[in-house]
């Protein structure tokens, strides 16, 4: 990503900031992805929603992007 003008850094940086609710979600698709793994399950939901291996790559993102942010306080 890239900005023109320095007064959008700040702008920039709230819109790629993963919410405190997206970073839960996050740690919740991990941790299940993690435990269901050793148990041989693909599929199962996570707050009602659909959830399988593909969901992966992009909670750990979320994860990288907040710790990053400095918004990270969790241990995954």
């Amino acid at each position: 990503k890239s900005l023109v003008n320095p007064r959008q850094i700040d702008v920039v940086h709230k819109i790629f900031t993963p919410t405190q609710k997206e970073i839960i979600f996050a740690e919740k698709v991990v941790k299940e992805i993690d435990e269901k793994k050793t148990l041989g399950i693909g599929v199962f939901t996570v707050d009602g929603k659909m959830i399988d291996i593909a969901f992966y790559d992009g909670a750990k993102r979320t994860i990288a992007l907040a710790k990053a942010s400095g918004v990270y306080e969790g241990d995954l």
